[in-house]
């Protein structure tokens, strides 16, 4: 961590000012470092256009690497021939991008050394805290190629995770979805999206139709059998989706008759699906309407099924199995 005590007598910019007591700190690195809150300006994260002045006290959490002028290491080469490059690329470096220090400009390094033409062109990306090999084409023939495989998947990709403990099960399938915070530059892992009916939940209820149409057992997608209690739950939650804005809906139209169908139509299910649209009539509803909304918009954030569970009392499991018996559907 590096502190500097701003000693000049008129105001500037922070940027201007950080790239004069470092000339490596170039603008892709200090905005980089600015999302990353690795600097500070008397304790807090301000803009780079913020002017500083005599007396400011800025904190820099950045390596000594990132702060000076260093040669650029030359690239590990794993396979090399006249048409394409196979490069090394350790953790911790772009592979391109406008740090002083990058895969690419490694490559171009040790091209350049070997007295060769430094011309490299990327086929592929891996993170930049990711470690892997990267493959690079030496003319645009080699870089048609190698595209044009990689989309057709004829190059084959394989990751390697490291964990920390063991894992149990020793196999299994994760999904879960990343989300991104590009204000702070984290990006987290969880089991959940936005708010809302998902797609996915649509398709099983259609899939589910479909099925039963052809006189199938089992609903299949993509060569893969779907759980039953999972057909069941995508089905509950489209009709307490459909119900909850429906009433809504009615209610609304029954207090306020001067909106159309339509208007309120878009305004409940908006709310319920917390898309953000609406028909233009929100500050001109009363307070139940608006209640409503509020509710519609918690409902789809919580997840309806979670919704009404919350608001009904589930009753105990019964030790017992009650006969079947059929009833005329359709």
């Amino acid at each position: 961590m590096k502190e500097l005590h701003v000693k000049s007598l008129l105001p500037v910019r922070l940027d201007k000012y950080l790239m004069d007591q470092f000339p490596a700190l170039g603008m892709g690195r200090l905005n980089k470092a600015l999302r990353e809150n690795k600097i500070k300006l008397n304790g807090k994260k301000q803009p780079l256009s913020t002017r500083v002045q005599n007396g400011d006290i800025i904190k820099l959490f950045l390596n000594d690497d990132q702060l000076e002028n260093r040669p650029t290491p030359a690239a590990v080469f794993v396979y090399e021939d006249d048409d394409i490059i196979i490069a090394s690329k350790p953790a911790g470096i772009a592979v391109d991008g406008p740090d002083s220090d990058t895969l690419l400009r490694r490559v171009q390094t040790k091209l350049a050394a070997e007295g060769q033409a430094a011309h490299a062109v990327l086929c592929h990306r891996l993170d930049t805290g990711t470690s892997g090999l990267v493959l690079l084409a030496k003319n645009s023939a080699a870089e048609a190629f190698l595209t044009a495989a990689i989309k057709a998947r004829d190059i084959e990709k394989r990751y390697l995770c490291v964990t920390f403990g063991r894992p149990n099960p020793p196999a299994a399938l994760l999904r879960d979805y990343l989300l991104k915070d590009a204000e702070r530059g984290i990006v987290r892992i969880t089991d959940t999206t936005a708010g809302g009916a998902k797609a996915t939940t649509l398709l099983l209820v259609v899939m589910t139709a479909v099925s039963i149409l052809r006189g199938e057992e089992d609903v299949h997608i993509f060569g893969r059998r779907i759980e039953n209690d999972l057909l069941r739950r995508a089905c509950s939650i489209v009709v307490v989706y459909l119900a909850l804005g429906a009433m809504a809906t009615l209610a609304i139209c029954a207090m306020q008759p001067e909106f159309t169908l339509q208007q309120v139509l878009i305004e409940g299910f908006s709310a319920i699906d917390t898309v953000g649209l609406t028909a233009g009539i929100t500050r001109q509803l009363n307070t139940a309407s608006r209640v409503l909304l509020i509710l519609l918009m918690y409902a789809g954030r919580l997840g309806s099924m979670t919704f009404m569970i919350l608001l009904t009392r589930r009753k105990p499991h019964a030790p017992v199995q009650y006969p079947t018996d059929k009833i005329l559907v359709g």
